[in-house]
């Protein structure tokens, strides 16, 4: 009896003293709650090797959530090992509790309340979403890039007698989401202050205000459809400081961004604005890379070569040196139209009249040739016409997208073709910090 009792005791201290005090089980019991947490990168994959701390707390006279770390109100700790699936679970009593992470509670805060018998299911610093939920991540910057205060959310769309968006107010109760910025908490959601909402397809309109109090909103209608991403922000890209140029997070999938700078010899930036900057050639997509010995950095609809004998950018001919590393076939596989062989540049020209939208969008580029070389392809699906040249492919959608309009006319976006290629660096296709 007396063994017994010690070994009861010996496993009491184990779980003091390892900080796991509350009850652990699949199983759910009708008195407890249960919280399950999860955390993801942004691929979906889940992350471990970290340590969740949950909390007691209980509101102030405001309303407010009082913040103790003292010892008397925490409960337990939720690790998540190099070795486990990324998620766990923990059964406790009724109350409210707030979620820190272990290394720095201050930028991680969760606050829930726990009823009996519920099911409690909250995700980590990366959000995570059903596939047919579409998410919408807002960040809100200073001119010099610091993080700002705001307040942003979705709400069902009202109209005025005219048919006018009426602006919405803190009070409007159609609001699907409460603030996702706090003063203090503007890293609470994301490594970069990125906040997320998620909702089901439909049409919303999205607003955000940079202060508090009777200011104006800024507002517009958006429509989210199944498992999309939208990027929304006051302020995604700004100047640089260590170099002339610019850095955007437009293309960084919250994680970071690219430079565009004139750094070192090689002007990316004074080329990039020459040759149409962020509408004609799109957003930066990797930092710079060395391709067979030339310096290079890859855009949404082209590829940029440095020539230092000019000291110019050029666009690199992607499409051509795609199919000599990975062969006509994969780029088919990848939606490029078959390469057509012409002789003559009349030939190639022709094919251009197979589409007069496209003709005149190609004619009307004040750099056509230089930019997309002569046509080589093209192409039809139920969803796009497309038109293959030697350095990039022209889409004109028969179908509506989020990004596009039927009628209107897309760039294949040439820089994921080259990461997909191998022609980048993993080094390089990775978003990072400002400069």
């Amino acid at each position: 009896m007396r063994l017994a009792l010690r070994l009861c005791f010996a496993v009491l201290i184990a779980l003091l003293l390892s900080g796991n005090v509350f009850a652990q089980s699949a199983t759910p019991t009708p008195d407890l709650g249960t919280i399950e947490l999860s955390f993801r990168d942004h691929e979906g994959k889940y992350l471990t090797d970290l340590s969740i701390s949950i909390y007691r707390t209980q509101r102030n006279a405001n309303g407010e959530f009082v913040l103790d770390y003292s010892r008397r109100n925490y409960v337990g700790v939720l690790p998540f090992k190099p070795n486990g699936k990324g998620i766990e679970s923990a059964q406790v009593p009724p109350g409210f509790y707030f979620l820190s992470q272990a290394c720095c509670p201050e930028e991680q805060l969760r606050f829930l309340e726990i009823h009996p018998g519920v099911f409690e299911v909250k995700t980590g610093q990366t959000f995570s979403y059903h596939p047919i939920f579409a998410r919408v991540d807002f960040v809100a910057r200073a001119e010099d890039g610091s993080f700002v205060y705001a307040d942003a959310g979705l709400y069902i769309p009202k109209r005025d007698p005219n048919g006018k968006i009426i602006p919405p107010t803190p009070d409007y109760s159609s609001r699907l989401s409460g603030p996702l910025y706090k003063e203090g908490d503007i890293r609470m959601t994301g490594k970069l202050g990125v906040a997320s909402v998620k909702a089901p397809p439909g049409l919303y309109t999205f607003a955000y205000r940079l202060e508090e109090g009777p200011v104006e909103w800024t507002y517009e209608e958006i429509t989210l459809e199944p498992g999309m991403r939208y990027l929304k922000g006051n302020l995604l890209d700004w100047s640089t400081r260590g170099a002339p140029g610019r850095y955007y997070t437009q293309t960084g999938q919250n994680q970071g961004g690219y430079n565009v700078t004139d750094q070192g010899d090689v002007l990316f930036w004074s080329e990039y604005q020459r040759l149409g900057g962020v509408d004609v050639l799109g957003y930066p997509t990797s930092s710079r890379f060395t391709y067979k010995g030339r310096v290079m950095q890859a855009f949404q609809k082209v590829l940029l070569m440095w020539n230092p004998s000019l000291g110019v950018a050029e666009f690199f001919d992607s499409l051509r040196e795609m199919a000599t590393l990975r062969g006509e076939e994969w780029l088919t596989f990848q939606g490029v139209p078959e390469r057509i062989g012409f002789e003559t540049e009349d030939e190639a020209y022709a094919l251009l009249e197979l589409n007069p939208t496209i003709r005149d969008y190609y004619y009307s580029l004040p750099n056509s040739l230089e930019m997309l070389g002569l046509p080589e392809g093209y192409g039809e699906n139920p969803e796009q016409i497309l038109m293959r040249t030697r350095k990039g492919v022209l889409q004109f959608w028969l179908v509506p997208k989020p990004w596009a309009k039927v009628g209107e006319i897309t760039f294949m976006n040439v820089g994921d073709l080259a990461k997909r290629a191998g022609m980048i660096p993993e080094g390089s296709v990775n978003p990072t910090a400002a400069i």
